[in-house]
């Protein structure tokens, strides 16, 4: 890899000649590049059109201060005349076009790293300002933050507009786009970064630690009198070439940066953006990007063609092909986020959602609360839910219902359990969760609908108040849709098909425990701490255990080897369990003491670190402790669990994996007691 700093660099930087103003300069100059914080003081003292002597104060990086040392050597004795030559020579040597006989020649290795020849260049363009002359082939560096304008309201999704904001403003205008990845980058493929001659920019490509490289290039490109201009420049890992520009998460990227496309381009682009969408093909070498539409899409000849075809479902994608590369990304409207109930929540979410590439949808009956004082940036749908949810929903949307009223909500849940939408919540407690379910169960709708409500709504964050309850939400939409793996589903398994033979003549899961049948006791435990979805797997008296279970929020699976043993009740509910489900946690359907919030404890216990680990409680007293019941299995060992058979349950499994166990303390002895014996007529609690 060649190197930012030479020996020859470094030695001007450490030892820098007339580091000092002149103390009754004829002119000074201050310069800050606001993109790095690099600033510097030039004074100059000119008698009879000569320098007679030029110093300056720094502070900046290696390459501005070795900048400054050479500028004031090269033009201590020389006409003012000379300042231009010389600045040229600096631009052309930063550039790889000419190596003059002069110290300027230790810049030469920043033709190799475009990014940092401001700083190389910004002592010149101080004394530039001293002179109140034009610099000859200068990069404009703003000097102060620019005026705010209207690009700073703008919505996250529309960098075209804010093209047209710069422009509207009189200034020339870049766009940078990150078309390739290699490792890891905190930006997906597609970002963006809108750039004005300004200085002003928008958007991001690294999450800031390429920015202000970014925009010096951006301003290269708009500086130069090629209107077809691009470049894709490379950011890789800061290495111990201080200064160098590097991505601190250890990743590679590529950034296409051109000019903006002309006005009658950006307004065909978003006109297909709102009429079927389609895809948009960059030429990275340079030239004018293309817009293919659905119908053009349909002609999949040649490779490139069919990857066009693709993009619409898989994202941006960048296409190689005997030397020359394209980058393809999809242009359709944003994704919806359809909001039930014009509630203070409501507001905050249509405000978060809009910043985070959401197009916010409000949709209720109450033209008092769904107005656009209330919802300035939101699409205002003012009629019942039932009649026109199913118009606003694709695979792209999320459903939210906030207006905590089941005249509005429950009828739009019958709809958007039933739409494609990839995410589907409803604000409220776990209570209030639990009474909406049994509402929906009892007015029809399938277990495997119900499943996909996320209730109560939001990440586990602990908010208070609108903005906080809102966060969590919209947190958990974006986790939803980008698939994280920091947002573990617990699926409960509640055995209840063994035969009990050894407790008596009846099912002992039937014996009442304090009113109620012990079974319909273990599952409102398990459904009062949240676990979600519940599956109930039964075989022998399989109808009675139903009949104890009613008007629970529970999925029934059928066990019909349950008279082998329960690694077949096991392997029968753990193969139910769906593709969203990231750990399950085994109950025996005979553990009337057990308490929700130990089971919410080994549920906490399951996340983003732990996730690889079977988690089991632990209780007793010194000698005696011990671990007991219900066990807590990531989805690694699904299949090994779903291969069970026989009486041997999972204990095998467990002592087995003895180094991925966690054991959690648990300070009641509820995990572990199971009813083993019960007499006839007697009382299990």
């Amino acid at each position: 890899m060649k190197k930012l700093y030479s020996q020859e660099l470094l030695a001007h930087a450490r030892a820098p000649r007339h580091a000092t103003v002149p103390t009754e300069p004829t002119a000074t100059a201050s310069l800050k590049n606001p993109l790095c914080g690099d600033e510097i003081e030039v004074g100059i003292c000119i008698a009879d059109g000569v320098f007679q002597e030029v110093g300056y104060t720094v502070e900046a990086c290696a390459i501005c201060v070795a900048s400054a040392s050479v500028m004031a050597q090269e033009l201590r004795g020389q006409p003012v005349e000379a300042f231009e030559r010389e600045f040229a020579a600096l631009s052309q040597v930063t550039a790889g076009e000419h190596m003059p006989a002069s110290d300027l020649r230790v810049f030469a290795t920043l033709a190799d790293f475009p990014s940092r020849r401001p700083c190389a260049l910004l002592p010149w363009q101080a004394l530039e300002r001293a002179l109140h002359v034009k610099a000859p082939t200068a990069v404009h560096v703003p000097t102060k933050p620019a005026p705010a304008t209207e690009a700073a309201s703008l919505p996250a999704r529309c960098p075209w507009q804010t093209v047209q904001t710069f422009r509207a403003a009189g200034h020339g205008v870049a766009v940078a786009t990150l078309v390739w990845v290699e490792g890891s980058s905190p930006c997906p493929l597609g970002s963006r970064m809108v750039v004005s001659t300004s200085g002003e920019f928008w958007g991001s490509v690294s999450g800031g630690c390429v920015e202000a490289a970014v925009v010096r290039s951006a301003l290269e490109i708009l500086a130069s009198n090629e209107p077809q201009a691009s470049r894709v420049e490379t950011f890789a890992i800061a290495n111990s070439q201080a200064g160098e520009v590097g991505l601190a998460c250890g990743g590679r990227i590529g950034v296409h940066i051109a000019r903006a496309p002309e006005h009658h381009a950006i307004q065909e682009l978003l006109y297909m953006q709102t009429h079927g969408g389609g895809v948009r093909v960059v030429p990275l070498a340079g030239g004018e990007p293309r817009l293919l539409g659905r119908t053009q899409l349909a002609d999949n000849h040649g490779p490139l063609m069919q990857l066009a075809g693709r993009v619409l479902e898989q994202g941006p994608q960048l296409f190689e092909q005997e030397g020359d590369a394209w980058f393809l990304e999809p242009v359709c409207p944003p994704p919806a986020l359809v909001l039930v109930g014009a509630t203070h929540i409501a507001q905050v979410l249509a405000r978060l959602a809009t910043e985070l590439g959401f197009a916010p949808v409000v949709v209720d009956p109450r033209p008092a609360l769904a107005n656009r004082r209330r919802f300035p940036h939101a699409r205002l749908v003012v009629d019942r839910p039932q009649r026109c949810l199913a118009q606003l929903i694709d695979e792209r949307a999320a459903v939210l219902m906030l207006s905590h009223d089941p005249k509005l909500d429950d009828p739009a849940l019958h709809v958007a359990l039933n739409s494609p939408a990839f995410y589907v919540g409803a604000l409220g407690s776990r209570k209030t969760q639990r009474a909406r379910l049994e509402r929906l169960r009892a007015a029809g709708l399938p277990p495997e609908a119900l499943h996909r409500l996320r209730g109560p709504a939001g990440l586990p964050i602990g908010g208070k108040g609108a903005a906080e309850i809102a966060l969590s939400m919209l947190a958990e939409v974006v986790a939803t849709r980008r698939a994280a793996p920091g947002l573990p589903t617990v699926a409960a398994v509640v055995l209840a098909a063994g035969m009990s033979k050894r407790a008596g003549s009846k099912n002992k899961l039937l014996h009442p425990v304090a009113g109620e049948p012990m079974i319909r006791r273990v599952v409102r435990t398990v459904l009062a701490a949240g676990v979600d979805p519940c599956y109930v797997v039964v075989g022998h008296g399989a109808e009675d255990i139903r009949r104890a279970l009613e008007q629970l929020p529970v999925s029934f699976v059928d066990n019909p080897k349950f008279a082998e043993g329960m690694g077949t009740s096991i392997a029968a509910g753990v193969g139910a369990l769906s593709n969203q489900v990231d750990a399950a946690l085994i109950v025996l359907g005979d553990m009337p003491k057990l308490r929700a919030e130990d089971l919410e404890r080994l549920c906490a216990a399951h996340a983003a670190s732990t996730r690889h680990l079977i988690i089991a409680p632990e209780a007793g007293q010194g000698a005696n402790r011990r671990l007991g019941n219900p066990v807590l299995w990531p989805r690694r060992y699904f299949a090994e669990l779903a291969a069970l058979a026989g009486d041997t349950g999972a204990k095998r499994l467990l002592q087995q994996a003895v180094g991925a166990v966690l054991r959690v303390p648990i300070d009641h002895e509820g995990v572990l007691f199971d009813v083993d014996r019960l007499p006839d007529g007697a009382q299990a609690g």
